[in-house]
């Protein structure tokens, strides 16, 4: 299979030369673009999501169990919009995308927001 990509000018500030095609598997319909990116720069986000670790450690349980928190209320109140994104990138029914990806990520925020101090307490 051939992948044709597209060059584009800026990705949050960055030059990120070519981009990829996101199909829609069920309809074959192009719906996105995304950064067409090597391996240097794939490293490079690497690189910066672990140098972001420290921060997310420092927010302890409390301030992470808020973040999460957050997120759920966030997903919720966009799950239209989640769920839609879910059926255009894999095909799935709104159904399926929206029991197994949506409520489950939901839930799973919920969970871990509220849980997550007691199972990773020292024993």
């Amino acid at each position: 299979m051939t992948v044709e990509t597209q060059p584009t000018t800026s990705q949050n500030g960055h030059s990120t030369g070519n981009t990829v095609p996101v199909e829609n598997p069920a309809t074959g319909e192009i719906i996105a673009h995304v950064p067409d990116m090597s391996a240097e720069e794939v490293a490079v986000l690497v690189e910066r999501a672990r140098a972001a670790q420290p921060a997310w450690e420092a927010l302890g349980f409390e301030g992470r169990k808020a973040v999460m928190l957050e997120a759920r209320k966030w997903l919720i109140q966009n799950r239209r919009r989640m769920i839609e994104t879910v059926v255009e990138e894999s095909g799935k029914t709104f159904e399926d995308a929206q029991l197994a990806e949506v409520f489950f990520c939901a839930d799973s925020l919920g969970f871990w927001g509220k849980i997550a101090e007691k199972y990773l307490a020292d024993e």
